[in-house]
């Protein structure tokens, strides 16, 4: 027999789990999304600051 208990995700929405292992699975997939959120914001900052070296680049050739 399983027992089941709620646990508060982070968008604060009562999640019911079967068992231990589905609220691992669960805590391993939110961290996965926050690490994937934060892969993508600084994918996001190193295009920025390639765009501002490219126009520090053009203002120097334009000297």
């Amino acid at each position: 027999m399983e027992a089941k208990f709620e646990k508060e995700s982070i968008c604060n929405v009562k999640t019911p789990f079967l068992n231990v292992g589905e609220q691992k699975l669960h805590s391993a997939k939110l961290g996965t999304d926050r690490v994937s959120r934060e892969v993508e914001e600084q994918k996001k900052k190193v295009a920025q600051m390639g765009q501002e070296m490219e126009t520090a680049n053009k203002a120097l050739v334009s000297i």
